[in-house]
């Protein structure tokens, strides 16, 4: 029941030997993955968590939530063995409550954690983020949209980059093409934000490919990521996508000359825009600035580096007769 310092470095150091795969998930990482929950929880909320009743799986998830109020740095140490455990606890079940209570756990999990700038763990990000990828194409419309919010998250506590390669890899070129096309939109979502290309021509070529998909939405999406990398590359985007058939280039040609229409548009109403103020502005001397404002010119802001969460001794107790209010060890 106690947390270990150095626990959770060797199964980061074990996963980057054998890798924790969401959907094929190897009986002897389910074995090491049983022992941690019972060094971290106990014998008896283990049982509980490997049951084949998913209400006791709901009570479980309960009592974790309690610990964001109780036990915020404990619970910081173990992030990686709750995400493989509610991975595997996903693959087995279908029910759409049991689903939704794992999502909103997860929201107010990783609400938890971004308030306490807390950034993911390579083997962390590896495993929450392609199950996500593989959730997101779910049929029912309230679960995906729990799951794409859970996406955006991500890109909070884990590098943009990886973060948008591992959606590639694991989104747009999932088999499940109601995930792939999801994925993608959720990448153009966040592509918008950036004035650059934070990958390379390998995967540029990959969403190129899909253009080409039979599936209306993915190929719709992959239109959609390539016309933010257009923003950027301009005509050069023809180099890095290489040969592409008829088809592909026709569709990818019109939504280009539409992107530069608009954002021809776009300089041309700021460049009025900026004439417009040179000859309305009036010109403001420091005289003029009360102080509170002059303060707000003169003042910069410095949020601050992320940290990764602090290695503790602490450990998590649950009260073997149920009680929900797990204690701390001494």
């Amino acid at each position: 029941m106690t947390i270990n310092p150095g626990n959770k470095e060797r199964r980061a150091l074990a996963d980057s030997k054998s890798k924790w795969i969401h959907d094929e998930i190897k009986p002897a990482h389910v074995t090491l993955l049983k022992k941690a929950t019972e060094e971290i929880f106990g014998l008896e909320v283990s049982n509980l968590m490997w049951c084949a009743d998913f209400k006791k799986h709901l009570q479980v998830i309960e009592k974790m939530l309690g610990l964001i109020q109780t036990q915020p740095a404990e619970l910081m140490e173990c992030v990686d063995v709750i995400f493989k455990w509610t991975n595997c606890k996903l693959n087995e079940s279908n029910n759409t409550a049991f689903q939704s209570s794992v999502y909103d756990f997860y929201e107010k999990l990783f609400e938890f954690l971004i308030e306490k700038s807390y950034l993911f763990w390579e083997h962390e990000a590896e495993t929450i983020i392609p199950l996500l990828c593989d959730k997101v194409g779910n049929n029912n419309a309230i679960l995906r949209q729990k799951v794409k919010q859970l996406i955006k998250h991500c890109f909070e506590m884990h590098d943009a980059k990886k973060t948008l390669l591992l959606l590639i890899k694991y989104g747009a070129q999932n088999k499940n093409l109601k995930s792939a096309g999801e994925a993608l939109d959720e990448i153009a979502i966040f592509m918008r934000t950036l004035n650059a290309v934070p990958f390379g021509e390998m995967q540029i070529k990959t969403i190129a490919k899909l253009v080409d998909s039979k599936d209306a939405s993915v190929r719709e999406n992959a239109i959609c990521v390539l016309s933010e990398i257009y923003k950027v590359l301009d005509e050069d985007i023809w180099r890095v996508v290489g040969t592409v058939p008829l088809k592909v280039k026709g569709l990818l040609e019109q939504r280009f000359r539409k992107v530069k229409a608009q954002h021809t548009g776009m300089e041309l109403s700021k460049s009025s825009s900026k004439s417009n103020m040179r000859n309305t502005t009036k010109i403001v001397t420091p005289a003029q600035v009360s102080p509170r404002g002059q303060d707000a010119l003169t003042k910069s802001f410095n949020p601050g580096l992320k940290t990764q969460t602090p290695r503790t001794g602490g450990g998590l107790k649950f009260n073997p007769k149920g009680d929900s209010t797990p204690e701390a060890s001494e």
